[in-house]
């Protein structure tokens, strides 16, 4: 089985995230990768509910300064917010978090635990649904 390569920390986040919440980053170029970084560095900058909020609203707010508000999804940005707030380690630096969390780099990842109908729902945009899935099966399928 060919493993893609590993996806590596690319800039400074304590820097990034100051201009992220400045709303300084262009929309355009903010990839993926730095979703889960900037998340992961205001969580460690605020407790996790003003994280959540403070990251919502940046979001949404680049999202609608590049006229794309409609992209936003409440359900995405908790989820994310909650797994990567459950999987850091005291002291670990970025590259480690980076490192041993790779799965969370791909933009498919919330596939194992949400059906595309649902995630993709005007309900998961404004509210956070729980996952219909539970390793990679859709809730009720195979009983």
């Amino acid at each position: 089985m060919n493993l893609p390569a590993p996806i590596k920390v690319i800039r400074d986040y304590e820097e990034y995230t100051d201009a992220f919440l400045s709303q300084e980053v262009d929309a355009d170029d903010f990839s993926h990768l730095d979703h889960v970084c900037v998340a992961r560095e205001i969580l460690l900058r605020f407790d996790f509910l003003m994280a959540v909020q403070i990251f919502s609203e940046s979001i949404h707010s680049m999202a609608t300064n590049a006229g794309a508000g409609d992209k936003f999804n409440l359900t995405i940005t908790l989820a994310f917010m909650s797994i990567i707030s459950e999987r850091m380690q005291s002291g670990e630096d970025l590259e480690s978090f980076v490192k041993t969390n790779q799965d969370l780099l791909h933009t498919d990842f919330m596939e194992e635990y949400y059906s595309t109908e649902r995630l993709n729902s005007s309900k998961a945009k404004g509210m956070f649904l729980m996952p219909d899935k539970y390793g990679g099966q859709k809730a009720g399928e195979g009983e």
